[in-house]
Formats: C-alpha cells, structure tokens, sequence
C-alpha cells in the first residue's frame, strides 16, 4: 500500500506541490494506510495479551490492569440500600446530588462520619453501584 504512494510522499516531503488529482489519491491511501495500522495493531495488541496471560515474555511489554469505572444507575435505590444499611443521607442533598458521581457519593457518607476501610466496604458491597473494568492494558515498560 505505502510503495503505491512513496513517490507522492517524497515528492511531498521535498516540497513539491503535487497535482489535486495526485494529492487527493494521497490522501485517500493515506486515510486507508490509516484503517490498515490501526487494525493491525488491535490484532497484535490482542495476541500481545494472550501471549502475557499464558506467561510468555514479551520484551519491552507488559500488562496492566485495566481501567475500573464505576456508576450509580439508580439513585433512589442506592439511597434507599444505604439507608437501610445505617448511612442515612438527607433527601434534600441526595437529591440535589442525583447525577452523582462515585467521588460525591463518598463525599457525602463521609459527612456521615464514615472513613477508610468502612467507606470503602459500604461503597464495595452496595448492589446499585455498578463496577466495570476494561480489559488488561497493554503497556510498552
């Protein structure tokens, strides 16, 4: 695909000015190249890590975890499970906070007087907190 345009990419890089016909059929192969690399990389990422998971070394990569994202799809439930839990929150800022994020939520059951190891339990065992973790992380070390 890149020896199809390497006299274009010279020509280019030297300063020329090529024709629209030939700097459009540039672009074109170039937009191509780019679908091309970015699949290639998803299959060698994705053997990459199989290869790190079966303990085979890869020089100069390793596996990390992978991101963890965590949601609270239900509001009024989650209120309704901490409040039976003992962590009763008043309506008038649970609700002020309903798009709330993880870091408000542990703000406010913090202004409840709960720390370390308790919050992170309360936060860890509630069922309407959704917790997802994206797949390993392939990382050049």
């Amino acid at each position: 695909m890149l020896t199809i345009v390497k006299g274009e990419i010279d020509r280019l890089v030297a300063g020329e000015q090529l024709s629209p016909e030939s700097l459009a059929g540039v672009l074109d192969k170039v937009a191509i190249a780019k679908d091309m690399i970015a699949d290639v990389e998803k299959l060698a990422k994705a053997q990459a890590r199989d290869q790190l998971d079966k303990g085979i070394e890869l020089p100069n990569y390793r596996l990390t975890k992978g991101r963890t994202n965590r949601s609270v799809p239900d509001p009024i439930a989650l209120r309704e499970e901490l409040k039976q839990a003992g962590h009763d929150i008043e309506p008038s800022v649970w609700y002020a906070n309903c798009k709330m994020g993880i870091t408000e939520l542990k703000s406010l059951l913090k202004e409840q007087g709960l720390k370390g190891k308790a919050l992170d339990k309360v936060i860890d065992e509630t069922e309407n907190i959704k917790t997802s973790v994206s797949a390993p992380i392939l990382k050049r070390r």
